[in-house]
């Protein structure tokens, strides 16, 4: 040590000259700086082996090659070879960090705080173990267990060989591998025992865990208690555990639970139990095995009953929320108890408008009794038992009816099928209805006679049905399938239809109505007399037009019609014109009302001739009725587009337009350029109308007409026709 200590004292400073070399044995070694100048004093080191006493080996050791590295740079032993250290530069930390710990015992590996850095006496760690903690009031308060651990705290023990303590105060952790994470004055006693926090809680037993919570002894192997005050499970409750609460106790049961509540009890001292679970409430006490109880009080209360589920002082209630009410299950004697393989009874709530309760008859019925309600009070019906004294006949599958007042009988005509679970309803000779629903008097809230209701699921191809009528066989008169008569309401409707769709004739319809066959409407013959002038807000048949076909008969001259009523969206009728005149339709005209009126392309007059027809679709967004078809008649009309010219450069609409009325309206005469038509053959009439000031003359690439025919004066008009390219001219008309 001194020499290694003389060497490093020699690296850190300056070279110096030795004075002396060679092989000195039983010698000093003396080396010097040679002073500053010839006569001064010269820096010497000392360089000698031990006594001869100490001195019991030669050895050499060789220096590095290299200067030092840096400052706080040190000698290491690299490598021995023989008696031959080699020495490599090693930087050291700083030797103004203090140390803090210290190993107590040379050679026991076992460390501990030094005295400046705790309070308290010093500990004795035991091999391989240590203590960080920082304040002790006892000697033995430290990780004496063999690599045993403190690591923060004060007052701890660890004494159990491979014990811990994390922190906390006056905690001892004396078993093997027993462990306590924080807390105060916990104690871990038996191999594996674990308390995580809290205040004078025990785990006494192998496995046993206290996770925090205050006064709490887990003494059964592997038993736990999560959290609470005074919990307490004993040594002969393994795997037992109490979750919360406080002064709940397990007593001698195996594998039992209290999850919360306090003065709880599972158990009895010398009367073993096992698998019981006290779910809450307080002041339960359960002496039997595979129970599970609940109280919805604090009251003294005793199970000792095996196998049973117990409700004290509260209500079971079943809920949902998936609009299907939840059932109360039972099931058949078994011996392999496979759910819901085995057969089961339930009872369960149907939809309601207020709670219902029953209570139950006070006594034991007798033989052939019926359980009825005896009286109700609010909504609580109080049941007794019924002596039934009829007289009872019939037949297995066929539905019971009283026959008379005290005679119960069946008929083949009424069956149960027990297999198809299906009632069937069967006669050979009846006069009157199979099935008759009647209902009358005044209702005060929504009223259905009849649901039929299929909520049945698979999920195979199989095909479902909520209602199948079939009415088959030979007949001689008229076979109705279905026969609906909807009358006496503000709104009647024989039938709605609200998801799905509907085939006529069609088993597999595509659209919304799918219609495989024909379709005819009845026809309403009007013969009145539509008036001379315009004839407003028409109503054919004084019912809101409620016909889809109309045939105006006879009139004696060309009659107009500016609007129809009963428009709903969608609603479509046809009119057909046998009155031996034109019938002429004007467009929004405010004769009718705005509700009424009638929408016709450009807002023109639309002639309907005679023996020709037209269709009228009403839309709800407008609120309007369309011309949506009309026959063709001996006339062609060209709904006009009016356009003015105010100086050079005009082009005219005639991709979008058949008649252009052009009012040139400038001081000098125009040309002006045509769009290009949008499909061969399209015609359009191009007029420079009579009151035009000036002359317009049609020019462009996409023109082709003789110079003559192209300039038109006021009053002249050209009709062109579209080839594809050009518009070409093909009559002009002159002024």
């Amino acid at each position: 040590m001194r020499i290694l200590a003389l060497l490093l004292f020699l690296a850190i400073h300056q070279p110096m000259t030795a004075q002396q070399s060679g092989d000195l044995r039983g010698r000093t070694l003396i080396l010097n700086d040679g002073g500053s100048a010839a006569g001064t004093r010269k820096n010497t080191i000392l360089i000698a082996p031990q006594d001869s006493t100490s001195q019991t080996q030669d050895y050499s050791m060789l220096l590095p090659s290299t200067p030092a590295p840096a400052i706080n740079a040190v000698l290491q032993v690299e490598s021995l070879l023989g008696t031959t250290a080699y020495l490599k530069w090693t930087i050291a930390p700083s030797i103004d960090v203090p140390v803090i710990f210290e190993e107590q015992q040379q050679g026991s590996f076992n460390i501990r705080r030094r005295t400046p850095f705790m309070s308290g006496p010093q500990g004795s760690p035991g091999l391989g173990a240590f203590d960080g903690q920082a304040s002790r009031e006892l000697a033995s308060q430290t990780a004496s267990g063999q690599y045993a651990a403190i690591l923060s705290g004060r007052s701890n023990t660890s004494s159990g060989q491979l014990s811990l303590a994390i922190g906390g105060d006056s905690n001892r952790a004396t078993a093997r591998h027993a462990t306590i994470l924080g807390g105060r004055n916990n104690l871990t006693s038996d191999l594996y025992a674990m308390v995580v926090s809290g205040y004078r809680n025990r785990a006494t037993n192998d496995y046993a865990l206290v996770t925090t919570g205050n006064y709490n002894l887990a003494d059964g192997v592997l038993s736990a208690i999560i959290t609470g005050d005074s919990n307490s499970i004993d040594g002969s409750s393994d795997t037992s555990v109490i979750i919360n609460g406080n002064s709940n106790a397990i007593v001698a049961s195996l594998s039992s639970t209290i999850l919360s509540g306090n003065d709880n009890r599972i158990g009895q001292a010398g009367f073993p139990t096992s698998n019981s679970i006290i779910l809450g409430g307080g002041g339960i006490t359960v002496k039997s095995s595979n129970t599970l109880v609940w109280s919805g009080t604090k009251s003294l209360y005793q199970v000792d009953d095996a196998s049973a589920a117990v409700v004290h002082n509260a209500d079971l209630v079943l809920t949902n929320s998936t609009n299907s009410a939840s059932r109360l299950t039972f099931m058949e004697p078994s011996t392999s108890a496979v759910y819901p393989a085995d057969n089961t009874v339930s009872l369960r709530a149907g939809a309601m408008t207020t709670n219902t309760s029953y209570v139950l008859p006070s006594t034991l019925g007798a033989v052939g009794q019926v359980p009825r309600i005896a009286s109700i009070s609010g909504s609580e019906a109080t049941l007794d038992w019924l002596t039934v004294s009829a007289t009872f006949s019939g037949t297995p599958t066929q539905v019971a009816f009283f026959k008379s007042a005290t005679e119960l009988t069946s008929s083949a005509d009424v069956a149960w099928d027990t297999t198809l679970r299906t009632l069937n309803l069967t006669t050979t000779s009846r006069s009157s209805e199979l099935l008759a629903l009647s209902e009358s008097g005044a209702q005060t809230a929504n009223d259905t006679t009849m649901s039929l209701i299929n909520t049945s699921t698979s999920t195979s191809t199989f095909t479902k049905r909520g209602l199948l009528i079939s009415s088959t066989g030979s007949w001689t008169g008229t076979n109705i399938g279905l026969s609906v008569n909807v009358a006496g309401g503000t709104s009647n409707y024989a039938a709605t239809f609200t998801g799905g769709r509907v085939g006529i004739g069609d088993d597999t319809p595509d659209a919304t109505l799918d219609l495989d066959g024909d379709l005819a409407y009845t026809e309403y013959n009007y013969t009145g007399t539509l008036a001379a002038g315009n004839n407003n807000d028409v109503d054919f048949d004084g019912n809101d037009n409620r016909f889809a076909l109309v045939r105006v008969s006879t009139q004696t001259a060309t009659r107009t019609i500016t609007g129809f009523e009963g428009g709903v969206a969608g609603k479509t009728f046809n009119l057909i014109n046998a009155s031996g005149h034109p019938i002429i339709i004007e467009p929004q005209s405010t004769g009718s009302a705005a509700a009424n009126r009638i929408i016709t392309p450009d807002n023109d007059n639309v002639a309907i001739a005679f023996r020709s027809s037209a269709q009228f679709t009403y839309s709800g967004v407008d609120s309007r009725w369309y011309v949506s078809a009309t026959s063709p008649s001996n006339v062609v009309s060209f709904p006009p587009t009016d356009q003015t010219v105010t100086g050079a450069g005009a082009t005219l609409a005639s991709s979008t337009s058949a008649y252009l009325r052009i009012n040139n309206t400038s001081a000098n005469n125009q040309n002006v350029a045509l769009e290009d038509g949008v499909t061969p053959g399209q015609v359009v009439i191009v007029q420079n109308i009579p009151t035009s000031a000036k002359n317009i003359t049609l020019t462009g690439a996409n023109v082709n007409v003789l110079a003559t025919d192209a300039t038109l004066q006021a009053g002249q008009a050209i009709i062109l026709v579209w080839d594809g390219t050009q518009w070409q001219g093909a009559a002009a008309k002159g002024g």
